[in-house]
């Protein structure tokens, strides 16, 4: 999440658009992620924990096509539209995934637990963003890019936790 309150930044340096772009990357980011969204019921109901495996590694790929973008818009677009398909499904398939594990008593907690988690994971990536700024954009970029790929392999080897409900896909 460190490059979501840089997106400006990215655009302009990054992708090397014209300040006039940025509303144009907002839409693609934002349509993107109600894509995201709306295919993140499926996901998380057919494959509930390949379905975050999945959105956390779309994360990472985004930010890696950004940070190879290189000036080359085209590439910078399919960048933002990657990272935003991912970002508008990755809260909701982590909170169906909490919801499923939970027992009944502590489902009411652990889906405030999720909005708190993923609040703070915003505000550490803007912070952290903020600090490594003054290095350019693609220092940003890199940073998330090696947070989001140490993310989805921990995930990825984590044991799978199934209720007696799910099976294990």
């Amino acid at each position: 999440m460190s490059d979501t309150p840089y997106l400006t930044a990215l655009v302009t340096q990054l992708g090397r658009l014209p300040g006039a772009a940025i509303p144009l990357m907002l839409l693609v980011f934002g349509v993107s992620g109600a894509v995201g969204i709306a295919g993140s019921g499926f996901a998380s109901d057919r494959y509930p924990r390949g379905a975050i495996v999945a959105a956390a590694t779309l994360v990472t790929v985004g930010l890696a096509v950004l940070a190879l973008s290189s000036g080359q818009p085209v590439v910078f677009i399919i960048g933002v539209a990657i990272w935003g398909i991912a970002v508008g499904a990755f809260p909701p398939i982590l909170q169906t995934r909490v919801m499923r594990v939970s027992t009944s008593a502590f489902r009411p907690l652990a889906g405030s637990i999720v909005v708190t988690v993923l609040n703070l994971g915003v505000a550490a990536g803007a912070t952290l963003g903020g600090l490594v700024l003054d290095h350019g954009p693609i220092a940003v970029t890199l940073i998330a890019v090696t947070a989001a790929a140490v993310g989805t392999f921990a995930l990825a080897l984590m044991r799978p936790l199934n209720t007696p409900h799910e099976g294990t896909r």
